[in-house]
């Protein structure tokens, strides 16, 4: 569920609860205690205070590189696809219509070619990375996807 910011309608003064509508008791300078005069709420003058007592939670901060450590341990526990159903289907037709415009998939046979789309994937970034680590670097670039192709003896 959403959470939402409320506001909050009234002020307050002391321990005392004021809303927009109602007056102030304010004592004049050199009046009586008995004399009190009343001036309207100021939205500049008073502003609003939250009702809670509660200490503001601090936000959680990771250090760098520790949100993405845990996102790769969470792929490599699990099995899922990481491709979307949908638009993997999508895609496949998309292909497909190019050669013969009225083709039927089974969703099993949609589901292997998912499955060994992102396994051929999967080996290909394993091979970059590879690349990349042999020349001392940690981020992939084109040029590591290009020798991997190529020694793999795949076209480029």
């Amino acid at each position: 569920m959403v959470r939402i910011k409320q506001t909050i309608c009234g002020c307050r003064v002391g321990n005392q609860r004021f809303f927009p509508n109602q007056t102030l008791p304010f004592n004049r300078e050199g009046a009586e205690d008995e004399e009190i005069t009343t001036f309207p709420i100021s939205p500049v003058k008073i502003t609003p205070l939250l009702i809670t007592t509660r200490p503001v939670k601090k936000r959680l901060r990771y250090c760098p590189g520790a949100l993405v450590l845990k996102e790769i341990r969470k792929f490599q526990r699990n099995t899922n696809l990481l491709i979307g159903k949908i638009s993997f289907q999508r895609l496949v037709r998309e292909i497909s219509h190019n050669f013969a415009p009225y083709l039927r998939f089974q969703p099993t046979a949609l589901l292997a070619l998912q499955e060994a789309a992102e396994s051929y994937i999967i080996s290909l970034f394993d091979d970059m990375n590879l690349c990349a680590l042999h020349a001392r670097r940690v981020t992939i670039t084109p040029r590591d996807m290009q020798l991997a192709l190529r020694i793999r003896g795949e076209k480029a």
